[in-house]
């Protein structure tokens, strides 16, 4: 299995592979790389696949969505994933800021 299929199966969301082609990338992590266990750059792409699906647009995919409640339940996921190992914590307080729920405003 290579790292970019271990990514795509380890979030549960069907996402485009360039999405997460994209995020291995940023990390310096080469998605055709043989899959070898949980390391640190693997865990920290995987926050920051989580962390996109909390600031996307509102949007249906192959009979999945997003609630707001996912999305801060992602969120947090994310942050303590950075917590955890560091480097991309930068992130957590902006997309936090983000994600609203908005429902009451009609």
């Amino acid at each position: 299995m290579t790292v970019l299929q271990a990514l795509k199966t380890s979030v549960g969301y069907p996402l485009d592979m360039v999405y997460l082609e994209r995020i291995l990338l940023d990390r310096n992590i080469s998605a055709e790389d043989e899959y070898n266990g949980i390391s640190s750059g693997f865990m920290l792409a995987k926050a920051d696949v989580y962390m996109m699906l909390s600031t996307t647009p509102n949007v249906t995919m192959d009979g999945f969505s997003i609630t707001v409640a996912d999305r801060d339940m992602l969120c947090g996921m994310a942050e303590n994933i950075y917590r955890r190992y560091g480097n991309g914590s930068e992130n957590i307080t902006s997309a936090k800021n983000t994600v609203k729920d908005s429902s009451d405003i009609w």
